[in-house]
């Protein structure tokens, strides 16, 4: 990657082998997200390690237009995943010796009170 006036932490560009494996690069992964009904969608996980969904924070793209999965401090509502299927499975790309990710989403995250990430399930 190389500097440019025009970019910053926030900027998203192609990564080189070398940067993929850098510990202090943040690493944008395409992904496959199937839902319960079968239907596939492309998306992107961060990939790290350990796999906690807080770092991840996986985001499908379907007709409406891009889904997040984690809301960090923000409680989501449940009334939210109306018409996603769950569960969903999450499987990354494999690319430059990064090896693929594979989670399971029940529904939407956040932080709750204590700190601790928690799940809001959908209604129906």
């Amino acid at each position: 990657m190389t500097e440019d006036e025009d970019s910053d932490e926030a900027t998203v560009q192609p990564a080189s082998e070398s940067e993929a494996s850098d510990p202090n690069t943040q690493v944008i992964v395409a992904s496959e997200f199937t839902d319960n009904n079968g239907n596939s969608y492309s998306g992107y996980i961060y990939w790290v390690k350990p796999e906690l969904l807080e770092h991840l924070q996986p985001c499908m793209f379907n007709a409406g237009g891009a889904v997040t999965f984690w809301f960090g401090m923000s409680e989501p509502k449940a009334n939210e995943m109306d018409g996603l299927h769950f569960p969903i499975s999450v499987v990354s790309d494999a690319v430059f010796g990064l090896e693929k990710i594979s989670i399971e989403l029940e529904g939407f995250y956040y932080v709750n009170q204590a700190g601790k990430a928690e799940l809001v399930r959908p209604t129906s």
